[in-house]
């Protein structure tokens, strides 16, 4: 478990930070595309866990949780791939990001 790094999550968006810390997790996600935060609620953490195993566990719970609370704002482009914010950077009729749908990606649209 490390605090204050990106984590490797390969199903969701390229750039994700955990904030975690002693008192607790939270984490947040990065539109692909424009780079705007989505941060999960703050998570407290039972101050008298001490057993690595078991912390990892809360962690791991932790980070689903977020993932679970955060996607339902972003939308996966099914021309690249990326995850992009619902507000700023997702074309709704075309289910595709802004720059998928205009087609300024290059062999994409």
């Amino acid at each position: 478990m490390i605090f204050g790094t990106i984590i490797p999550m390969e199903t969701f968006t390229r750039r994700e930070n955990d904030l975690s810390n002693a008192e607790g997790y939270q984490f947040e996600f990065l539109c692909d595309l424009c780079g705007k935060p989505f941060r999960s609620r703050f998570i407290p953490r039972s101050s008298g866990i001490r057993d690595n195993n078991a912390l990892g566990r809360l962690w791991d719970a932790a980070l689903s949780a977020a993932v679970d609370e955060c996607r339902p704002r972003l939308r996966q482009c099914r021309g690249c791939g990326r995850w992009v914010c619902a507000d700023d950077c997702w074309k709704s009729g075309a289910v595709r990001c802004g720059e998928c749908a205009s087609g300024r990606r290059p062999g994409v649209g």
